[in-house]
Order: C-alpha cells, then structure tokens, then sequence
C-alpha cells in the first residue's frame, strides 16, 4: 500500500494538503507547486515554527528509535484530540493556490541550528525535458527539503528508499530553524546531502550531454548550438557552452564510430566472399 504525506505546522496547528498527488516521491520535486508554496509559507506566517512531513503510517514510528521522542511530545501536545494518529490531527487545512506556477525555488536551503546548508543545484537531474517548440532543456530534480523534514519515510510505496535513504528526516530536530536564499551565506557548511531515485549519474553537466548525445543527430548541430536551458537548471554560462561543445564532439564522433563500424562490416563481408571464392577454386581444381 502507498503511504500519503503532507506538512503539518505543529505550532499553527495548520497543514497544507498536497493538491493533487499525495505520496511523498509523487510532489517532493524542486519545481512542484506544493513544494513552492511550502517554501513561501516557511519563509512567512510558518517561518520558526515546528514544520514536519507527516505520513498516514505515522503510527509505525512511535517507537522509531531517531524520531519516537519527536512524535511523543508532539501527542502529549495534542491530547485534546484523542487520536492516535497525528496525520489525522484536525488542524486547519490553509488553501492550495496556483500563484507559484512556474517560479523557482530558493537555490539555498539552510538549517541554522547546525549551520550546514543544501544546494538545490547539486541535487542530480532525474529525468531531462526537452522542449522541441522553444528548444528548451529542463530537468526534474528530487526537492530535499521534504526528505529532511520527514518523520515517516519507508513504511509504504511512494516512499523514499534510494541514495542516501538513512539520511531522510536528519534535520526533523530543526525544523523550526529553516531558512533559504539564493546566495550562499558565510559561516555554513555544505551538508553533501543527495537524493538520487533514477540517474545513473550525479553529475548533471554529464547527464544533459548524454541525453543530447542519445536523441540528436549530426542534422541537428545547429539546433544544439542555439539550445537554452531552463533557469531550474542553475547553470551559468560556461557550463552552457560546455554542455553543447561536448554535446556537439561526441555527436560527431558517435556519427564517425557509426560509419567506421558500417565500413569495417563491409570489410569482414568482402573477406567472407573472397573465402568463399578461394575455397570454390579449390574445389574445381
């Protein structure tokens, strides 16, 4: 079964439900707008308050030996429910809007209670786009802010269970020390924190060629060269310039393999035919 997630404020008494699609790895992706309005909140009325991820399965971790204290005071400060699940606490539910459509997420994330931070550029592509009526690449990148901030990961499907899976819910202590800027801020080290459920790498300057290698053509080296990139992507300029020279190099050199190897198999044909025809002389002497 699939476990349904959503943030819940444990000081406002207020959740924001995901507007669509509930499981965890089905919103918690850089450009989701769920994930762009939680970001809002946290930066405005929810900003130093005890946010979380809360499953429908938060019941399993009672005893979870990293979040089973967490969970307690939280049912000891809410005993006027009676419940005994906090996903189904009847906080007041905030309403969805649409206002954050195709904006972008802070590229920082920070905890300043650790004073460590999150880099959403870092964060591997999981799947490229290509928009062909705009030439456009974009990407899809996993959001790791509702990864850190999750106290129920891995009870159902949907969860999280990939790269660096014993790393989700590590910031669930801090939750209410959570900032983000587009600029990096002095005195905060880099967490290194990745999530990576699909790619094979994590580079993502090697992981947009490849996609350019494998689904453009010599033809298309003119479409290469005036390519754009999405914002999302958080490139500068000389990794774009990279990305299309070396896109355009092994184009061409995956064209010369191509023909090198149509050459060599017309080769080893004629040395068959020439075989055969040695071997019919023989016989006719």
């Amino acid at each position: 079964m699939g476990q349904y997630h959503k943030f819940m404020n444990f000081d406002k008494k207020e959740i924001l439900n995901p507007p669509g699609l509930l499981k965890l790895m089905e919103w918690s992706y850089q450009q989701n707008e769920y994930m762009l309005q939680i970001e809002n909140l946290l930066k405005t009325s929810w900003k130093g308050d005890r946010v979380l991820v809360i499953g429908d399965y938060a019941d399993d971790f009672y005893e979870d030996e990293y979040s089973s204290e967490l969970l307690k005071t939280i049912r000891e400060e809410n005993k006027e429910y009676g419940l005994h699940n906090i996903y189904d606490y009847p906080y007041k539910e905030l309403k969805n809007t649409s206002f954050y459509s195709n904006r972008l997420p802070s590229r920082y994330i920070y905890n300043d209670s650790i004073k460590e931070y999150i880099d959403l550029k870092k964060q591997p592509i999981q799947w490229v786009v290509y928009d062909e009526n705009i030439n456009l690449i974009d990407g899809a990148k996993i959001h790791p802010l509702s990864l850190v901030l999750s106290c129920c990961n891995g009870a159902g499907g949907g969860d999280y269970y990939a790269l660096n899976n014993e790393d989700v819910g590590c910031w669930i202590t801090d939750s209410n020390n959570i900032s983000f800027s587009d600029e990096l801020k002095k005195g905060y080290t880099d967490s290194r924190l990745l999530f990576n459920e699909f790619s094979k790498k994590e580079n993502n300057i090697d992981i947009i060629i490849d996609y350019i290698k494998e689904n453009f053509k010599v033809s298309d080296i003119g479409k290469i060269e005036n390519m754009k990139f999405s914002p999302s992507l958080l490139l500068d300029k000389n990794e774009e310039k990279c990305i299309i020279e070396k896109s355009i190099r092994k184009i061409i050199n995956k064209q010369i393999d191509l023909k090198n190897k149509v050459r060599d198999k017309d080769k080893d044909a004629q040395d068959i035919k020439d075989l055969v025809a040695n071997y019919e002389e023989e016989l006719e002497k």
